[in-house]
């Protein structure tokens, strides 16, 4: 039997990467939409136990906290920002948030920083829909601090879903509905 884990990461996998695929989305979100489809496929392999080595989807969920969350909340923040709507800038904050990431966490063990990032670009993308009274970015916003409070809390549908199972899924959703509205879709500036 396939654990619920691997589940909801293949629908974050799928809603991802048909995102990372989407020419028409700013560049930013499509990279963000690659990092998470890259950690939601390796935690596919890791929790279907095809790839039981956790180290790797680690990683890349880091980067998806540290990095893709951030550019998310730029591109629904200030989507017309050069790291919302241009290829180079989108990566270079990329990088320059990866490299962060890679030095704290991963090298100094200071898993608060990714936690943080994460937290902060979701508080970001709530606070400026509340203020400019955009009611769907401010549920998607919602969305995404109900998964990331359900990680913190360790909160768990009774018997099925766990605690990730609730973020996977708030990911999904709240990625899915930040691409389905048009607000985000723009044409590149490459």
């Amino acid at each position: 039997m396939i654990n619920s884990l691997a589940m909801t990461d293949a629908l974050l996998c799928v809603v991802t990467a048909w995102g990372a695929s989407r020419a028409s989305l700013q560049p930013a979100l499509r990279l963000a939409c690659g990092l998470l489809a890259i950690a939601s496929f390796l935690g596919v392999l890791r929790f279907s136990g095809v790839y039981p080595l956790p180290s790797l989807h680690l990683f890349f969920s880091m980067l998806g906290a540290i990095s893709a969350l951030p550019l998310l909340a730029i591109a629904v923040v200030n989507p017309a920002s050069q790291v919302a709507s241009t290829v180079r800038f989108a990566w270079i904050f990329f990088v320059a948030s990866g490299a962060v990431g890679v030095l704290c966490v991963s090298l100094a063990g200071i898993r608060l920083v990714s936690d943080a990032a994460a937290l902060i670009a979701v508080l970001c993308i709530l606070i400026f829909s509340l203020f400019k009274h955009a009611a769907i970015s401010a549920v998607i916003g919602l969305i995404l601090l109900l998964g990331l409070l359900s990680m913190a809390l360790k909160w768990q549908v009774v018997g099925f879903l766990q605690s990730a199972d609730l973020l996977h899924l708030s990911l999904a959703v709240g990625i899915f509905l930040t691409m389905r509205f048009s607000f985000l879709s723009t044409r590149s500036n490459t």
